[in-house]
């Protein structure tokens, strides 16, 4: 099984997979949990990469861990070194804005397309519409949101929402085209005033394909107030607690397993 997962930092894990110019895996140490390991545990799928796509961020962290000009965080080394090998691969990063979040995906999709790797599954984890890449006055491009560079302007709502709804349907139609099986969760909630700025836009979403938290509405209730009033965040900002992490990976292996199951 091969699953490709992207999102901000309530998805992100800090287990980093390295390749250098010889191919050959640094792996560093696992110290935060996230969904994605459990999912892991709970589909006995042995290989996990997880790398940093901050634009911004790359050459900091290369010298920081002193693997200077040999490492790579490129994650088509690791889909190279995986092939069709069970794995999950993920792209996300934390401050990762949803603009990013559907770059990125689709590059990868449309790169696995290109070297014939058929995925199994795909889960998208939607950021705060807020977000957004910006060009600084340091780096050429890195994330702006409420928490850092907001100097450089973030997405004021609804306009941040309406930009979300489009890149969600622009992603849904790709992921349909090509036949593949995917989830998403949108964590951050839409604002309503998106859906009377376009409702036709926003009926061509399939909401069949987002995880919800209980019966809440999955996109403009989303998942971050309600987890907060349940206790199940470790902080302000609503990152994950284990049970919290545990749910949406039972979400995730459910639908897979679903999904299987009508296949064969």
């Amino acid at each position: 099984m091969k699953i490709f997962i992207n999102g901000c930092s309530h998805t992100a894990i800090d287990y980093i997979c390295w390749y250098n110019r010889k191919k050959q895996l640094i792996h560093q140490p696992q110290n935060r949990k996230s969904w994605i390991t459990f999912a892991k545990e709970k589909l006995d799928i042995p290989n996990l990469a997880s790398t940093y796509t901050n634009p911004a961020g790359n050459p900091e962290n290369l010298e920081k861990l002193g693997l200077g000009k040999d490492a790579s965080l490129d994650w088509r080394e690791c889909i190279k070194v995986y092939g069709n090998t069970p794995h999950i691969i993920s792209l996300a990063t934390d401050g990762k804005g949803n603009d990013s979040i559907l770059f990125d995906s689709l590059n990868y999709l449309r790169y696995c397309k290109r070297e014939n790797i058929k995925l199994d599954y795909v889960c998208i984890q939607w950021s705060g519409p807020g977000r957004r890449l910006v060009t600084t006055d340091v780096k050429d491009l890195d994330f702006a949101n409420p928490h850092e560079n907001y100097q450089f302007g973030t997405n004021l709502e609804p306009g941040g929402s309406f930009h979300t709804l489009n890149y969600m349907v622009i992603l849904q139609n790709y992921l349909k085209e090509n036949n593949i099986n995917y989830n998403f969760i949108n964590y951050f909630p839409l604002d309503r005033r998106v859906i009377d700025i376009d409702k036709k836009l926003y009926r061509e979403l399939d909401k069949t394909k987002f995880l919800s938290y209980k019966k809440y509405h999955p996109i403009v209730e989303g998942w971050l107030p309600n987890i907060l009033k349940d206790g199940l965040a470790i902080d302000t900002d609503g990152h994950p607690n284990e049970e919290l992490m545990e749910i949406i990976a039972d979400k995730v292996v459910k639908n897979i397993v679903k999904y299987n199951k009508k296949i064969q």
